[in-house]
């Protein structure tokens, strides 16, 4: 499963989209998994959507969960789409 919010250093929430991927790389930050509170890492290649991922070692159930690229993608635009419509309203 691709997970595309994960928390900061500081606890706040982290949306990662193709928008703010080099940002979030450029400041070196290290997340956290928002379900389980393991460390997670950023991934951002040419081929996948960008996204935080689990270490191989973790034990979090959000983390073994699978989906097909169709289902993940419909997540990710929808999530673009929300993010957008509520930071018009902030």
């Amino acid at each position: 499963m691709m997970m595309f919010t994960a928390k900061d250093r500081d606890g706040h929430d982290v949306v990662v989209t193709r928008g703010n991927v080099k940002r979030l790389k450029d400041r070196r930050e290290q997340y956290t998994c928002s379900c389980c509170g393991e460390r997670v890492i950023l991934k951002a290649g040419e081929i996948n959507m960008p996204h935080f991922a689990h270490l191989s070692s973790s034990r979090c159930s959000f983390a073994s969960e699978g989906e097909t690229q169709r289902h993940l993608s419909g997540k990710k635009y929808f999530l673009e789409w929300l993010v957008c419509r509520i930071a018009g309203r902030i």
